[in-house]
């Protein structure tokens, strides 16, 4: 009989080849103010990630198995300072500069959907190869732009307080809860609860209102 060796139940799948390809963006997640111990402070940060249509994985929703595009991300500082990673990409992405009314407030949500080249590269860390994003290119002229197969997801945490959407990857939605802003509004709901809590049923149910 074959003596086999196989990778641990749960292993992670191989990372997507490194390369340049085509990717859609499908999702703009903001992940609220988080604290860098490495840089010992707190900035905004949001993620942005792309379906990559020319590699596919399969997955089960509903209970069924279905063939749908690999996936990869990036975090960025939430910044358009001429120095942020977040500005460089951008401005490589769309082929021109932001304008001055841009950099006063570019809405971010307007990425979704949008085409682009992803150059990924490998890294190894823990043993572990990681594929990373080193640069974003607009997608070249003769290229035909493809459809997000996930559908678009966006999450604004001032906007859509503490209701995550269901597009958003668990690992994700555990470093929103992490954030400031999603603390704070917890922190609220719990003491608006403890607040009713210590009230009697005639103090709660309105009959005291003039009106």
């Amino acid at each position: 009989m074959p003596f086999l060796a196989k990778r641990p139940e749960g292993q992670d799948i191989d990372p997507i080849p490194a390369g340049t390809v085509q990717a859609v963006c499908y999702a703009v997640v903001d992940l609220g103010t988080q604290y860098s111990p490495y840089y010992q402070k707190s900035a905004r940060k949001v993620q942005i990630i792309w379906e990559v249509p020319e590699y596919r994985i399969e997955v089960e929703r509903g209970g069924q198995k279905v063939d749908m595009p690999r996936a990869i991300s990036k975090r960025y500082t939430l910044s358009l300072h001429k120095k942020a990673q977040l500005y460089s990409d951008l401005v490589a992405w769309r082929g021109v500069d932001f304008t001055e009314d841009e950099l006063n407030g570019f809405d971010i949500f307007s990425i979704l959907g949008v085409n682009c080249l992803l150059t990924i590269t490998h890294g190894e860390k823990d043993k572990k190869i990681y594929a990373n994003i080193a640069s974003v290119a607009k997608l070249m002229k003769d290229m035909d732009s493809l459809q997000s197969e996930n559908g678009l997801v966006r999450y604004y945490m001032p906007e859509d307080q503490q209701e995550i959407p269901d597009g958003v990857p668990d690992w994700l939605k555990d470093i929103i809860k992490k954030s400031e802003e999603f603390g704070m509004v917890a922190d609220a709901r719990e003491n608006m609860s403890s607040e009713y809590g210590a009230k009697s049923p005639s103090e709660m149910d309105g009959s005291d209102i003039p009106f």
